[in-house]
């Protein structure tokens, strides 16, 4: 995996996903027991039921070409190995050099020895304009240190028709939910805090325009409109 360009503010989330904090967020989050024990913890959530509500927006993805970022060690690709077989490609991103080679060991385990896996920053994604049919952005936007563009980059490579699906942390679910992001940001895990209103302003400032945001405490789970070119 080459060394991307990153700027400063993009090397500090790296660096926070590598080594051992990044093995832990990984390991509890590839579990259902420790995404569950994880999201009550932080963020007063369900992971079950943030799951539920995300995939509830996916649809049929045979003969497309979907796109997973912030990809981390694979484990949303993981737990949706079978509706994702009929693809046509399916392809990780990810800044943390030590996230991606989690990923590359642990998706073959699952039937997703194919998957593309990318390091590279969401603001400079190496993929070809209309090139993505579905894009998976699941606990993101809060670790991308440049929303706007990083949106606008995700609307560049989006195909006619495409679809954006995801969910990140907001602020204003409680003082300890707040608290936590804050300390989230001092440590590089986090680039910034978001409220609901700033994440649907956002999106549809880039052209995904919003159809559907749903609350589960911290944790705001929001999908899109089809693009239009």
């Amino acid at each position: 995996m080459s060394a991307p360009r990153l700027s400063s503010a993009e090397a500090r989330i790296a660096r926070a996903y590598d080594g051992r904090d990044g093995a832990l967020y990984d390991r509890l989050i590839a579990s259902p027991l420790g995404a569950e024990l994880l999201f009550r913890v932080f963020w007063g959530a369900s992971h079950r039921a943030v799951t539920g509500a995300i995939d509830q927006h996916l649809g049929d993805v045979r003969g497309q070409t979907v796109l997973d970022v912030p990809v981390g060690g694979g484990a949303d690709l993981m737990s949706r190995a079978a509706w994702l077989r009929g693809a046509r490609a399916v392809i990780g991103v990810d800044l943390s050099r030590d996230m991606l080679h989690r990923a590359a060991r642990r998706l073959p385990r699952h039937g997703l020895g194919a998957v593309r896996l990318i390091r590279a920053p969401v603001t400079a994604l190496p993929l070809a304009t209309g090139s993505i049919d579905l894009i998976l952005a699941i606990n993101s936007l809060h670790c991308f240190a440049d929303l706007p563009g990083a949106l606008a980059e995700l609307r560049r490579v989006a195909a006619p028709g495409a679809r954006l699906v995801g969910s990140c942390v907001v602020s204003g679910a409680s003082a300890r939910a707040d608290q936590r992001i804050r300390r989230m940001i001092d440590h590089g895990h986090f680039a910034a805090a978001l409220d609901e209103f700033s994440v649907t302003a956002a999106l549809a400032a880039a052209g995904f325009v919003p159809i559907h945001t749903e609350r589960h405490g911290a944790d705001l789970v929001f999908a899109t409109a089809p693009v239009t070119r």
